[in-house]
């Protein structure tokens, strides 16, 4: 192929269009590895909060149950009355997560909360999900360069692309059109 045969172009010259695709490549690049190093790994790994809670309950991971309660406590010591969470807790019952931080509390009792399936879990569950929203909002200045890296990465390669379907566009219509 030639570069001559890619002409002529909407907005680009064909040497525009690898240097779009190069930029943009490196832009997306830029935003994975901030994903890969500043992104919690609970995030990365779990696709929502019930899912993360599942994981820790599947693998009965008291370590993890140990940090949620921690920086939960932390938070809603400091939010004030238990009926008052900070907004970004989301959709957690205030109430469900005062009883499951009161379960888990005891060191002992984090392995059975684990282990058995019932109220005990539910109660665990808002602690988890909760601690999953904390995570979710801990690094807002990379998770917004990291947004801005991938979107603007994104759009700059695929102009090439739109630039080529509008030319095949533009080329079908002078086709059907009678002389």
């Amino acid at each position: 192929m030639r570069f001559e045969t890619l002409a002529p172009s909407l907005w680009f010259s064909p040497t525009d269009r690898i240097q779009c695709l190069y930029i943009g490549s490196l832009l997306v690049l830029g935003g994975v590895v901030l994903l890969f190093f500043f992104c919690p790994v609970q995030i990365r790994v779990s696709k929502n909060s019930t899912e993360y809670a599942d994981h820790t309950f599947q693998s009965v991971d008291v370590h993890e149950l140990e940090i949620a309660y921690e920086k939960i406590l932390s938070i809603t010591t400091t939010a004030g009355p238990a009926e008052r969470l900070p907004p970004f807790l989301g959709t957690v019952d205030a109430r469900q997560l005062a009883t499951g931080l009161n379960l888990i509390s005891n060191p002992d009792h984090r392995r059975d909360t684990l282990q058995y399936q019932g109220n005990r879990q539910t109660m665990a569950t808002a602690a988890l999900q909760a601690h999953y929203s904390l995570l979710d909002r801990s690094r807002p200045l990379a998770a917004g360069a990291t947004f801005i890296l991938l979107f603007t990465g994104a759009i700059i390669f695929l102009l090439p692309s739109v630039e080529v379907f509008l030319m095949v566009v533009k080329q079908s219509v002078a086709f059907k059109t009678p002389v």
